[in-house]
């Protein structure tokens, strides 16, 4: 078998060296580590940092052509060797426990029916299903009955919101954290549609992932676990992070699951939902803009429902 991760980065070199070093001590370690870089400040001693990081996993490091998570990986994707078995797909700001790409694998080679496994995030962000934060959410049609759930209104359920025992199925996968069968990846591509927003990627993982479903199982492995550091390096500012919340999740639902009056009513509860979520954060500190850039999304939107997309949602090479 033989396995390539991927990761894209910007501006967060002390997070890659820490993701670069959990990969070096796997107890299964990746054959080849693709890296490409967007950073502001890159210098020729880049790379061999990113090396002496990732041990004796061969370490391809390549400089972006187009800035953006989505462009990223698929500049990366272009790259895969013909013998590739598995790629492991990962953010930048993760750092892998040992077992992480050995029971991810282990999950696809058990099972040949399964195209794609994601790994365990153990600090998870989203609000668990229990709270009164998550049964608000489940009311506004953002979280579904269960874990990896895509709903009728484009939102997805988050996969972390209960702590499962085993193994459970996912209608899409999180793009910096799973691993999937070379051979479904050949020829699809991340969508740079979702990078609409000076080359900020949203939904771009849920995009690609519910599309790689279509020809298999995709489920989540709770024993592949990783810590996530949610890198404050890199993040995009809050009038863009509102207009990608509210046109990147129309564009997914346009593609994947249509444009009838249902699916269009579905969606703008939940951006009313999502709008009054980040009203009442304000309180607390979040910036009023990120209700501002939903409101303007909105508009586009609207104004856009019935038009062509400009991309399909993969590219056959």
């Amino acid at each position: 078998m033989s396995i390539c991760a991927i990761i894209a980065t910007r501006n967060r070199r002390a997070d890659l060296l820490a993701c670069l070093a959990s990969l070096a001590v796997q107890t299964h370690p990746p054959d080849e580590v693709i890296v490409v870089d967007a950073s502001h400040d890159l210098c020729g001693d880049e790379a061999r940092s990113y090396q002496r990081a990732s041990g004796s996993v061969r370490l391809r490091y390549e400089h972006a052509r187009t800035p953006g998570a989505a462009s990223q990986r698929n500049q990366a994707l272009d790259l895969l060797d013909a013998a590739t078995d598995y790629v492991v797909l990962l953010d930048d700001d993760v750092v892998l426990e040992p077992d992480y790409c050995a029971v991810l694998v282990d999950a696809l080679e058990s099972d040949r029916n399964l195209v794609g496994v994601g790994g365990w995030i153990t600090n998870p962000q989203a609000a668990p299903f229990e709270s009164a934060l998550g049964w608000l959410l489940r009311l506004f049609l953002i979280y579904g009955a269960e874990p990896g759930q895509v709903l009728p209104s484009g939102f997805n359920t988050p996969m972390f919101v209960r702590q499962p025992g085993t193994r459970f199925p996912s209608d899409c996968l999180e793009g910096g954290n799973a691993c999937f069968r070379a051979e479904v990846l050949r020829g699809l591509r991340f969508d740079h549609g979702y990078e609409r927003f000076s080359g900020y990627a949203y939904a771009e993982d849920l995009d690609l992932t519910y599309a790689v479903g279509r020809s298999g199982r995709l489920c989540v492995e709770p024993r592949a676990r990783m810590l996530h550091n949610v890198s404050p390096a890199g993040r995009v500012d809050n009038l863009r992070l509102g207009l990608a919340q509210a046109v990147n999740r129309a564009r997914f639902l346009r593609k994947h699951l249509g444009r009838d009056v249902g699916h269009l009513v579905c969606y703008l509860w939940a951006m009313l939902g999502v709008w009054l979520l980040n009203i009442a954060m304000i309180a607390r500190g979040r910036s009023p803009l990120r209700a501002l850039g939903n409101f303007a999304g909105l508009a586009i939107v609207l104004t856009e429902w019935h038009q062509p997309l400009a991309e399909e949602p993969w590219c056959r090479n």
